[in-house]
């Protein structure tokens, strides 16, 4: 893949990507330059309204009918359920492992097989979760293994 960058005299940054076909790698930077610029609305501890990018999200999860955000090292709430949230940012890397959990897989260190065919990923933050035996083969798709 050729990078080049030129310096000009515009308003905004512009972004052209030129490319035969549409195959991973490109969907890949795509994903990864659309998770930077959305942003997720949030609650911190306070009940105070915030923004993230999706990019700082590690995972997702849903306690009490409640769903949470997990960053490096904070928690926030969002008020979506767990399926709004998997659906309207699948497009930015985040796949549902399980049926209270969604995986951020830009964020995965190192993944790991595990007895009945469930997956441990452990995170960039150390952290492990386990996907369910149900949704490894989705898993393995989005990642081509």
């Amino acid at each position: 893949m050729k990078i080049h960058v030129e310096h000009t005299d515009i308003p905004e940054p512009e972004l052209l990507i030129r490319c035969r076909d549409l195959d991973e790698e490109v969907l890949h930077i795509l994903s990864l330059l659309k998770s930077h610029s959305q942003k997720i609305c949030v609650y911190n501890d306070d009940k105070d309204l915030s923004f993230v990018s999706p990019g700082e999200i590690l995972y997702a999860d849903t306690v009490d009918e409640k769903t949470f955000l997990y960053a490096e090292h904070t928690v926030y709430r969002i008020p979506m359920t767990l399926s709004e949230f998997a659906s309207r940012y699948e497009d930015v890397g985040f796949l549902r492992i399980s049926k209270s959990a969604c995986i951020n897989l830009h964020r995965i260190r190192h993944l790991k097989s595990c007895v009945g065919g469930r997956i441990e990923a452990t995170m960039q933050n150390q952290e492990k979760i386990i996907i369910s035996r149900h949704y490894s083969p989705l898993l393995r798709q989005q990642l081509g293994l």
